[in-house]
Parts: C-alpha cells; sequence; structure tokens
C-alpha cells in the first residue's frame, strides 16, 4: 500500500487546552503566530499573491460566534502582535448570511475604550459602511468608515479626522456568488498602545454591532451577545444610540493573559487533538480512504449537541514558506456526538473522510509531505480560546531518517536592494542529539521523559504506541503546554529556521551585518528503540557556510527542494 507522510508543521507551540477553572467572561486574545512557512498575524494589506479573507494566519484566534436559528449569523475574530513600540489589535467580522446585500446600509460599528475609564479618558467608536463587491483574492480598500470620539461618560459624539491605520489597514469582501453567496467581511488592525494608536490599553472594553439591512428590516449581530441592540443608526452619520459603556465586553490584550477568574473557558483545540486514524496517524493513505480527527476540549459548563460544532481541515506542502492561497480544503464535518461538559471530545465525533483523487495522486506523491490545518466553527453561542491549529511536528522511527522539504519565497515581494535574488540564511538547530549517548553507556535503551516540575502530577503525560499524549488543568504563565515543554526537554529534536535578509543593516561595533527577519521553520521528533549510541545529520541542497549554518539564494517567487537525512548510530 502506497502511503502519504503526513508532517504536522513547526509553528509556535499551542496554548494548552485544559480547562479554565470557574470562567469569568473576559475576551482574552492571544498572540498571532501564524502558520509554517507564514508567520505572525494575517496580511491583506500588501501585494502578497492572495489575501483570502480566511488566511491561514487567523490560526490561534479567539473567537465568538453569534448564532440564530441554526448556524452562525456573524463571527467575531481576534488576534493581537507587537511591531515595533505599538501593539495592534486584529478583527475579523463575518456576516454569514446578508438576504439583500445593501451595499452603503449594511454597517459595522465598533467602539472601545480603557477597562478602567476615568475623567479624561477618551472613547471611541469605528463605523464603517461597505460600498461594493470585492474580490476574494484581494479584498476592497474602498468603503466608508469614520472615527468618532467622546470623553468618558459622554453621550455626544464627535467626528475626528481618519488616521492614516484607518484606511491603509481596513479591508472588506462581500460574496454574491458561490457558497460564501449572500455574506460579507471587514477585517482591520487597530493600534491600541503604543505612537498614533488609540491608547486604550491592553485591557479595555468592547462592543461590536453588525448591522444587517434586510427587506424587512434591520438585523443587528452584537457582541458582547447579551448587550443591547444600537436602538437609532443615522445614515450616513455616526451611531446616535449605543448603548451604555457599562454594557460592554472585557477584552484582554496581552502576551501574559489573566487568571481564569477572567478568561472565558470556551472551546479549545491543542496540536496533539488532530491527526489520522490510520495505523500511523501521521500518515495518509494516496490509495484508500483516510479519516482524520479533531478532538477539541469542551472547557465549558454545558454539554455541546451532535451537529452543533464543525471541523475544516486543510492541507499544504511541508516546509519554509507557504502563500495562503496554497492552503486546499479537504473536507468540513459536524460533530456527530454530544461533547460533555468540562471533557475532551469523544472519540469519532469530529472525524472526515478523505480519498486521495486520480487527480491530486500525482501531486502528493511529489510533495508527499504536508502540513494539516483544522478550524473549528459552530450554529450555537459558543466561545473559543481557539478556533485553530496547526499539528506542530512528525515523529518518525528512526534508524536513518530521511525527507525532503521545500524553501520558498513566494510571498515575500521583490529581492531588496535592486537585487534579482533573496538571500536566505538557513539555521540547522539540534537538541538532544549527541554523537554519544548517556543511554548507551549505562546500557540502557532510548528514550526517557524528563517531566516539568519534577515527579508525576495530576493529569500526567503517558505514551500510546509511538504517540505522546498530556494535558494538565489551568494556565501555564508561560502559556505553552506542558507535554510541549517535556517534549523539548529529553526528546531528539531537529529543526530547520529559514531567514531572509531585507536589505537593511546593523553595526555593533563589530562591523555592518545584515538584519534578517524569518521566513518559517519545519522540524522533527524523532523516536529510537534500543541501544544507541549516536546520531549523524545532514542538511543538503544549500551551501554550508559553518556547522549548521547554511546560505541559499532565490529569485523572487522561486521554490527550491531541500533533503533531510538523520541516522542513529
Amino acid at each position: 500500500m502506497l502511503v502519504l507522510l503526513l508532517f504536522f508543521c513547526l509553528g509556535n507551540k499551542e496554548v494548552n487546552a485544559a480547562p479554565l477553572q470557574e470562567p469569568g467572561e473576559g475576551f482574552c486574545v492571544p498572540r498571532a503566530v501564524g502558520v509554517p512557512g507564514m508567520s505572525g498575524p494575517p496580511d491583506w494589506w500588501t501585494d502578497s499573491p492572495g489575501t483570502p479573507r480566511d488566511d491561514p494566519r487567523w490560526r490561534g484566534a479567539a473567537r465568538r460566534d453569534i448564532v440564530g436559528g441554526t448556524e452562525s449569523q456573524g463571527t467575531l475574530r481576534a488576534l493581537y502582535a507587537d511591531e515595533g513600540d505599538t501593539r495592534y489589535l486584529y478583527l475579523s467580522f463575518d456576516v454569514n448570511f446578508d438576504p439583500s446585500l445593501d451595499i452603503g446600509t449594511d454597517q459595522l460599528a465598533i467602539a472601545l475604550r480603557p477597562a478602567s475609564s476615568e475623567d479624561g479618558d477618551t472613547e471611541y467608536l469605528i463605523h464603517v459602511q461597505p460600498l461594493t463587491n470585492s474580490d476574494e483574492k484581494t479584498g476592497e480598500v474602498v468603503l466608508s468608515k469614520f472615527l468618532s470620539t467622546r470623553p468618558y461618560g459622554g453621550t455626544s459624539w464627535t467626528s475626528t479626522p481618519e488616521p492614516a491605520w484607518l484606511n491603509a489597514f481596513m479591508r472588506h469582501w462581500v460574496e454574491t456568488t458561490g457558497v460564501d453567496a449572500h455574506s460579507w467581511t471587514v477585517q482591520l488592525r487597530i493600534p491600541i498602545t503604543g505612537p498614533d494608536s488609540l491608547d486604550v490599553s491592553t485591557d479595555l472594553k468592547l462592543y461590536a454591532a453588525l448591522v444587517v439591512r434586510t427587506p424587512g428590516g434591520y438585523i443587528q449581530h452584537v457582541w458582547p451577545r447579551d448587550a443591547p441592540d444600537i436602538n437609532a443608526f443615522g445614515i450616513p452619520s455616526i451611531p446616535n444610540g449605543l448603548p451604555d459603556a457599562s454594557t460592554w465586553g472585557p477584552v484582554f490584550v496581552d502576551a501574559f493573559l489573566p487568571n481564569e477568574d477572567v478568561c472565558s473557558a470556551g472551546v479549545s483545540l491543542a496540536w496533539n487533538q488532530i491527526g489520522t486514524t490510520n495505523a500511523d496517524p501521521h500518515t495518509i493513505n494516496l490509495t484508500g480512504p483516510n479519516t482524520f480527527f479533531a478532538a477539541p476540549y469542551n472547557g465549558t459548563a454545558d454539554v455541546i449537541p451532535d451537529g452543533t460544532i464543525g471541523a475544516r481541515f486543510r492541507l499544504a506542502n511541508w516546509g519554509a514558506a507557504m502563500p495562503s492561497d496554497q492552503w486546499t480544503e479537504i473536507a468540513f464535518v459536524t460533530s456527530t456526538i454530544d461533547i460533555p461538559a468540562d471533557s475532551n471530545t469523544p472519540a469519532g465525533a469530529l472525524q472526515a473522510t478523505y480519498t486521495v483523487s486520480d487527480t491530486d495522486r500525482p501531486t502528493y506523491e511529489a510533495h508527499p509531505h504536508q502540513c494539516i490545518l483544522v478550524e473549528l466553527s459552530s450554529t450555537i453561542n459558543l466561545d473559543f480560546a481557539n478556533d485553530s491549529v496547526v499539528r506542530n511536528m512528525d515523529f518518525v522511527e528512526a534508524s536513518t531518517f530521511e525527507r525532503d522539504a521545500e524553501i520558498s519565497t513566494v510571498g515575500l515581494g521583490d529581492p531588496p536592494g535592486g537585487n534579482t535574488e533573496h538571500d536566505l540564511w538557513i539555521f540547522v538547530e539540534e537538541r538532544n542529539l549527541p554523537v554519544a549517548t548517556w543511554a548507551d553507556r549505562i546500557g540502557k535503551s532510548f528514550v526517557a521523559l524528563t517531566r516539568l516540575g519534577g515527579g508525576p502530577r495530576e493529569g500526567q503525560d503517558r505514551f500510546v504506541g509511538n504517540e505522546f499524549y498530556g494535558w494538565r488543568p489551568g494556565w501555564e504563565g508561560n502559556g505553552v503546554a506542558p507535554d510541549v515543554l517535556s517534549r523539548e526537554e529529553s526528546w531528539p529534536t531537529y529543526r530547520i529556521h529559514v531567514y531572509r535578509e531585507t536589505g537593511e543593516f546593523f553595526d555593533m561595533g563589530d562591523g555592518q551585518l545584515p538584519n534578517l527577519k524569518l521566513v518559517g521553520s519545519y522540524g522533527y521528533y524523532l523516536q529510537h528503540e534500543g541501544s544507541l549510541v549516536g546520531w549523524q545529520t545532514q542538511f543538503e541542497g544549500a551551501e554550508q557556510i559553518s556547522p549548521h549554518l547554511y546560505r541559499l539564494s532565490l529569485g523572487k517567487d522561486a521554490v527550491a527542494q531541500v533533503s533531510n537525512t538523520i541516522v542513529a548510530e
């Protein structure tokens, strides 16, 4: 039987999917980490190839579905990222069903203020009216938008000059055909701290209203869900019926999220809760059916009924630098079993069957190493602590392990300084791959795990076959799942990190050196049973500059294949 190796890509470490005890109502916004090959936050304002509204870099976003009837009518997603001294809040608002698409009268209102407002503070209102239909690939810049302010405790809004960021970092999409017909999206990047920001701090209050005009009247999808609707709406003037600020919801935009007393628990998904049900869970059969699974954690106090949570599965070639339009959807499924409160999803509840078509088989035979991205949604009012995840790395049985990967400059734009090629620097990271192992010296076989904080704890980590599972209740202070840290401390680990020269230079007194920016990373965890003397590794496909350092020059939108070989001796 032919098999296609499914490689779960190396991205940033995921937040633990454990439940939050006695959660509050806070909307805790995660940091944007992107996906392998496309690090950082979503980017819809540059000329990178393909800027779909479902950019995979929304991965890990906090999500709130606003549901009416049998489907999500509106969706709010949020991430944050730092750039220099400025912290940006990334927001995506979706109207999933608009029966008439009334351009200029469908509207979005977003109100923000510091959580601990006092006299002298300012409240802000962003008011948006989509004006034209737009291209799914690029999004539209042309839309009517206003920024208004009022003093803390005030009732009257004053229009202010439009700041540069409001025009530069806002896009909208209006879909009139296809599976997404009768829907529209607005995405924006708001500076909340730092120079030229709204200065609402990382602990703020937010109110949002998606206003949908229909032949029968106006529908409002608001967050917080229990907040009042806007009771009067002026067109084209700003809303004058915004609900009292005491009804706005708490939002936390911080690298160190608050404790469980303020963060809403919701549903979460960790990297070790997705995969396939094949005998080797990291493979895809090329000639037979495959079953993908997602097993999110229900951190709420309620049962999630069957059929109300969905999972979207996407694949992309494995390696560094993958444009958003290279992610292919292979399935969307809904749950078939109730998910108990404060529990993991039962086996089989979210499964997707996928068979590689005759048309696609040659492509996967040529590029057998793939990344998987799973995104969750709901048809009921669910809170998602994070709604999507990529699988970080692959486990491979090692005696001799050989894999190819792609390194690409697609989406990086023109090389800097008028050059014809991008200069890439490739760093090979090896952890726990000694030439001679302590285990061999004492005559014991590899591998033993080092546990965080010493001995076993509640919900301890365990092995099942060659898979590694583990979770522990509560948020970890560093925001990293403990099973990931345990594995980092002890497992043989091999990673490739790719950086590009930006055309800028630094001089710290030892001469000018180029400024480098991360393109992406990929890697492996290795497993070997039996006596082990040591490891030998080899990276091919680029010029070696020194041990663990390589250089590669590629033209604009070019792809190079590299080879990774690891031998257990």
